[in-house]
């Protein structure tokens, strides 16, 4: 998976399709994909539609500087238009939108459960990417409240934005929906880097690799730090610093690398990278932000510090101390089973869509039309 994002969208999908529904996609060619054959061939899950993006529209929501921001509508008259027609032909049970984006998708469409996966808050995201200090958040927030209360269910990555949202909505019912992965605990212990890092390449990654890299990285004694994912695009070389830009299995990486780091200094709902490496069982050397979306912010298997100097001395403390390191590895194990294994994941998508195994229609019969 590419981002987060497209990990989140892969795993309802697919959670879906394991309790008998059949997901049709609609998705856009140009935005974030560009759906190649084969890619177009793999969609095996329901029926899929390509729409072409509109470029235009994109630039003409673009933030600009002293401007008070409104939440971008990024869908066009010609995309409603065509997703009504796809959701008509298709005999639906259910709706799902992802992101607050795309809300006038649901125009006119009636008389199914509407929901929609929120993936994070877009407001406190466009104000730490834009703001800083400057960003009105009056009118984005209650475009992005009215939007959200315009569905009946509001799937929430980030258990703290639920807390955040949910009293100003007087319609949508939140679940909390974390991501899940499989347990990947290993015994093994020979590691072979000290550090690892894994992500894409957003504003967050790369602000945070950056102040890691010439804020605390000084700070180290030499050791071996690897960084995966497209944000190694992003940074220089550096002494012991190999970069994966792309690399498809990640479980040899995270199997050999003795911490995890997530060093960001901002971002919104929950950290995937940080749920996969609690799924490996490894311990993280954290800032606050890396813990943003989860309310348990202690025996988690995190170190957090959020200044350099603190930051640099939780990895010097785990990568000497056996019995500390050994210590996080087992909250790890414990919080990952707790927060983010697929048994909690489908629990908390039956209270939405139901228990598809225990319906007396004919599983067949259940589909989703997907925007």
């Amino acid at each position: 998976m590419s981002s987060g994002t497209h990990l989140r969208v892969h795993q309802l999908i697919t959670a879906l399709w394991n309790k008998s529904f059949q997901v049709d996609l609609f998705s856009l060619e140009g935005f974030s994909n560009l759906w190649p054959e084969s890619d177009r061939k793999r969609y095996t899950y329901g029926k899929l539609h390509i729409f072409p993006w509109d470029k235009e529209i994109g630039r003409r929501n673009r933030p600009r500087p002293g401007r008070e921001r409104r939440l971008p509508d990024l869908t066009s008259e010609a995309m409603r238009r065509e997703f009504r027609r796809f959701f008509a032909n298709g005999g639906h049970d259910f709706v799902v939108v992802s992101y607050a984006f795309w809300t006038k998708l649901i125009d006119g469409i009636t008389g199914v459960p509407r929901i929609i996966d929120l993936h994070d808050c877009i407001t406190l995201n466009e104000h730490q990417r834009f703001g800083r200090g400057q960003f009105t958040l009056g009118r984005m927030f209650q475009d992005e409240i009215q939007a959200i209360d315009r569905f009946d269910f509001a799937l929430s990555i980030s258990e703290e934005e639920s807390l955040f949202l949910q009293p100003f909505c007087n319609h949508a019912v939140f679940v909390n929906l974390a991501v899940y992965f499989p347990k990947r605990f290993s015994e093994i212990r020979d590691f072979k880097y000290d550090l690892l890092f894994v992500g894409s390449e957003n504003p967050f990654n790369v602000e945070g690799l950056h102040w890691f890299f010439y804020k605390v990285y000084p700070l180290l004694p030499k050791c071996k730090i690897v960084v995966v994912g497209g944000v190694a695009d992003s940074i220089k070389d550096f002494p012991g610093l190999k970069k994966f830009p792309h690399i498809k299995n990640l479980a040899p990486i995270y199997q050999k690398s003795k911490i995890v780091i997530c060093p960001l200094l901002g971002g919104t709902g929950l950290k995937v990278k940080v749920a996969e490496a609690l799924s490996f069982g490894r311990p993280i050397v954290t800032t606050r932000w890396g813990l943003t979306g989860i309310a348990e912010k202690k025996d988690n298997g995190c170190l957090v510090a959020d200044e350099a100097s603190g930051f640099a001395d939780a990895i010097y403390r785990l990568s000497q101390d056996d019995a500390l390191l050994v210590q996080k590895e087992q909250e790890a194990c414990t919080f990952f089973e707790k927060k983010f294994s697929f048994g909690k994941f489908s629990r908390r998508l039956d209270l939405v869509f139901g228990n598809a195994d225990s319906m007396e229609d004919d599983a067949d019969s259940c589909s989703i039309s997907y925007g």
